[in-house]
């Protein structure tokens, strides 16, 4: 096996562990282990000490997607204007569930939540 190869790996395996250290760190993260049960929170542990990011993703995803479906549509309008969510007052629910989780995903990956088109800040 070459030394770029090598190299590439380790790269690889240090970038997916700060990618867990940024989860783990989260708010997000904080607030699903502490509402979690003991039986979860071991799943938790075993996904994080495996590095499965993947794994991790999903389940937290599937615990955001359960407290959206929790809102009351009139909510998740509420949460969709904040976030601006385009045409969110004529989606239907699962509509402002899949809007307002991509908007968070973007918030997360430092995108920019503005949509104006004038690039001003919307403050």
């Amino acid at each position: 096996m070459s030394l770029d190869k090598i190299r590439q790996h380790f790269h690889e395996r240090f970038l997916d562990t700060r990618a867990l250290d940024a989860i783990l760190m989260s708010d997000k993260f904080a607030g699903i282990w502490e509402d979690s049960d003991v039986d979860e929170q071991h799943e938790l542990w075993i996904l994080l000490y495996t590095n499965d990011k993947v794994g991790l993703q999903k389940v937290m995803d599937k615990v955001e997607k359960k407290e959206l479906e929790g809102l009351s549509t009139n909510k998740l309008k509420e949460v969709a204007q904040k976030l601006r969510v385009p045409k969110y007052s004529r989606s239907t629910r699962t509509e402002l569930i899949r809007g307002i989780q991509r908007k968070e995903k973007e918030v997360e990956d430092g995108k920019s939540t503005d949509s104006g088109r004038n690039g001003k800040d919307p403050a």
